[in-house]
């Protein structure tokens, strides 16, 4: 098992001094997409267009092994005339694709 650190890197949230062990990086991965979500619902003013909210994942060395990164985009900061599909236009304006065996 390896020990993982996870901090906001613009401090604004206590920095991790315990840590937290996982079987695989994979793992570390899932629970800073879960950190992430917990900071935004105890901080949701961090999830405005104005910037980005970056997690930084250390080992116990505090070397970084990963960053995880969210913004959130106004649509002011989207190409004029650009138009967001829905899942349902999308689907129907993309060709069927056929399906690999094995997967979904």
């Amino acid at each position: 098992m390896q020990r993982y650190f996870f901090n906001l890197a613009d401090d604004s949230y206590p920095v991790d001094l315990q840590g937290t062990e996982f079987l695989s990086l994979d793992d570390a991965r899932a629970e800073a997409v879960r950190f992430v979500s917990e900071v935004f619902r105890e901080r949701p003013e961090l999830a405005s267009p104005k910037g980005e909210l970056r997690v930084e994942v250390t080992d116990p060395n505090r070397a970084l092994v990963f960053t995880l990164v969210t913004a959130a985009i106004g649509a002011s900061a989207l190409p004029a005339g650009s138009v967001v599909a829905t899942d349902a236009s999308r689907a129907r304006s993309q060709p069927q694709r056929p399906s690999l065996p094995g997967l979904s």
